[in-house]
């Protein structure tokens, strides 16, 4: 008599090919294509979302450099005015001058003493 612990079990289901364990089994292929073809929706779904993510972080990036660069542009216009303003002066003999068109810091008091 062949108890059941001699009985061996084939490598391969056969029963699936057949009756209940072939619906199970097609269900069960069924279930796995169905998760897999959502999971792949939501990693594409995730994918999108990272995108703009990045895109948004890109934006994000691209306006804090425009904005660094239109402070370092403010500097520069104002060091620009400040020395086209004393630029100016000096050409006009407006600084280190007497206002009589000599180079050098005049000092009218001394300037008195000497004449």
């Amino acid at each position: 008599m062949v108890t059941s612990e001699t009985v061996v079990t084939p490598e391969v289901d056969w029963s699936a090919k057949h009756g209940r364990a072939r619906r199970r089994l097609k269900a069960r292929i069924r279930f796995l294509h169905d998760e897999g073809a959502a999971r792949g929706v939501a990693a594409q779904r995730m994918i999108r979302i990272l995108l703009k993510q990045k895109r948004a972080m890109t934006a994000v990036r691209l306006r804090a450099y425009e904005h660094e660069r239109h402070a370092q542009q403010a500097r520069v216009d104002r060091y620009r005015r400040v020395f086209e303003t004393y630029y100016r002066a000096w050409r006009r003999d407006e600084i280190y001058t007497a206002g009589d068109g000599r180079r050098g810091n005049h000092d009218p008091v001394s300037e008195e003493k000497t004449l």
